[in-house]
C-alpha cells in the first residue's frame, strides 16, 4: 500500500518549502538589521553634525579660541562654583600691545596673523583646566579655576614671555609684538563675575600705563 508521506517527491517539496521559508526569514531579518544599522548611522551622523555646528558656534573663526559669549557662560558657571565652595578662581585679561600699529604698518592680514599667533601661544601655555576666549578685538580672557592669584601670575608671565619670543612671520619679515596682562582673583565680597573682571581690566590698563609688556595683578 502506498503512503503519501513516504513519497520522495512530496518529501522533497516539503523540504524545499521549509528551506525557502528559512531563506526568506533570514533575508527579512538581514533587511531589518540593515535598516536598523542605516537608521542608527543616520542618527549618529545627524547628532555629530548638530554637535559640530554647536561647537563651531562657540569658536571664534579667526583665532580658534572661544567666543566671548561661550567664555562668559563658562566663567559665570565657575563663579557660581566659587560662591558655593569658596575654591580659588582667577582671571587674566590679555591685550596685544600697539596692535593698531601692526595693522597700520603691515596691513590687516598681518594683524590677523598676530591674533592667531597670540591665541595659539596662550592656548599652548595654559593648563588643561583653564578656559581661553576672545573677548573682543585684540583682547582675550583666561579663566583659571582652582588657581590663586600668585599662581595665575606665574602662568601669565609664561604666556607673556613666550609671545614676546614668538614673532609673526609675514612673507619672511618678522613682526615682533608684546602683550600686557591684568590679573585678578575672586574675593569673598565679590557679588558677581563682573567684580573680578573689572579688577582684571583695571590691572590691564595699569600695565599699559606702566609701559606695556608686563603683568599687573590685584
Amino acid at each position: 500500500m502506498h503512503v503519501p508521506g513516504d513519497d520522495p517527491i512530496l518529501l522533497s517539496i516539503a523540504v524545499l518549502a521549509q528551506t525557502v521559508a528559512h531563506v526568506l526569514g533570514w533575508i527579512s531579518t538581514l533587511q531589518t538589521q540593515t535598516y536598523r544599522r542605516k537608521f542608527f548611522q543616520a542618527y549618529i551622523d545627524e547628532k555629530d553634525a548638530k554637535e559640530m555646528v554647536a561647537y563651531l558656534a562657540n569658536i571664534d573663526p579667526l583665532t580658534k579660541s572661544l567666543t566671548r559669549r561661550q567664555f562668559m557662560n563658562i566663567a559665570e558657571s565657575e563663579f557660581r562654583r566659587f560662591q558655593r565652595y569658596r575654591r580659588p578662581l582667577s582671571i587674566l585679561i590679555l591685550d596685544a600691545d600697539r596692535f593698531k600699529r601692526i595693522n597700520d604698518t603691515y596691513g590687516h592680514h598681518a594683524g590677523d596673523l598676530a591674533l592667531r599667533s597670540l591665541s595659539l601661544v596662550a592656548m599652548e601655555q595654559k593648563r588643561a583646566q583653564d578656559t581661553f576666549g576672545r573677548l573682543g578685538g585684540e583682547e582675550f580672557g583666561l579663566l583659571m579655576p582652582e588657581t590663586t592669584l600668585d599662581n595665575a601670575v606665574v602662568v601669565a608671565e609664561r604666556i607673556r614671555h613666550t609671545w614676546e619670543a614668538s614673532p609673526v612671520n609675514l612673507d619672511g619679515e618678522l613682526i615682533r609684538s608684546t602683550m600686557s596682562i591684568g590679573a585678578a582673583e575672586a574675593l569673598s565680597e565679590d557679588r558677581s563675575l563682573e567684580d573680578i573682571l573689572r579688577r582684571a581690566d583695571r590691572m590691564l590698563y595699569k600695565a599699559k600705563e606702566s609701559g606695556r609688556n608686563r603683568v599687573m595683578a590685584e
